[in-house]
């Protein structure tokens, strides 16, 4: 497995166990008939102000997770997207196990889109739908065939020295080949809990890592144009420092 130790520089890399700390701190904190009392936290978990809070939303670089009971609301923030590079060592323990395990080509850039879980065929709509909530909100519904059709475009899509990877930690049934497409299991979930956000991500995530260990990672809204230019070197390095400087000014 990969080292334990290993870090980003910044703030960014949010560890998964983090999420259940607030989970707990929902569960057992209740006080019925009072009014709930408000709270907003960073990516760090750190208490800050909700002007703050909002600024952080309305940028674009963050986004936001509700969790409330009967005496309080956390509202906590999230990284929708970053960029940080992994550390030789750890850079080569992992790639071993991805070429080991998965036969993945780390020569190449590495474009992993995850799914924490596959669908069996059977559990697709019939056709693409939306669905409404009583709560106001509402979901997207495809069918299995926008949901092929999806990745025949993603593999399709003209990338320069890279590699697309769809990898899943849990399968409910489906085929691991089918119409020329092909998934891969997370091995030990080393995927999931090496970069993922737990279940805190918007959508399905998507990673991009290059040969040299610098990474990209989509949590939640990033345009598709912007994303798909990340797999080239020279590309991914402008658009890092403007995260950073994005990231710095949000965080003096």
């Amino acid at each position: 497995m990969l080292e334990s130790g290993w870090k980003v520089e910044t703030r960014a890399l949010i560890r998964y166990n983090s999420i259940y700390i607030v989970l707990f701190l929902v569960l057992v904190t209740s006080a019925n008939g009072q009014v709930r009392k408000e709270l907003f936290l960073d990516e760090g978990k750190i208490e800050i102000s909700k002007r703050i809070y909002n600024k952080k939303v309305r940028s674009g670089l963050y986004y936001g997770q509700r969790y409330a009971n009967d005496s309080i609301i956390y509202n906590v923030l999230y990284l929708s997207y970053y960029f940080d590079k992994i550390k030789r060592k750890p850079k080569e323990q992992l790639f071993k196990l991805l070429a080991q395990r998965n036969n993945v080509d780390t020569t190449k850039t590495i474009l992993i889109h995850y799914e924490n879980e596959l669908k069996g065929i059977e559990n697709f709509p019939k056709n693409d739908t939306i669905v409404y909530y009583k709560n106001g909100t509402h979901s997207h519904l495809i069918s299995h065939k926008t949901f092929i059709e999806g990745h025949k475009k993603c593999n399709s899509t003209e990338r320069k020295n890279t590699k697309v990877y769809h990898f899943f930690s849990e399968n409910k049934g489906h085929p691991l080949s089918f119409e020329g497409q092909e998934w891969y299991k997370d091995n030990l979930l080393l995927l999931k809990n090496t970069f993922g956000n737990g279940r805190e991500s918007r959508r399905n995530w998507a990673l991009i890592i290059h040969p040299s260990g610098e990474f990209a990672l989509r949590n939640a809204e990033l345009d598709y144009r912007i994303w798909n230019q990340l797999a080239d070197p020279l590309k991914y390095s402008k658009f890092k420092k403007k995260f950073q400087k994005q990231f710095k000014k949000l965080n003096p």
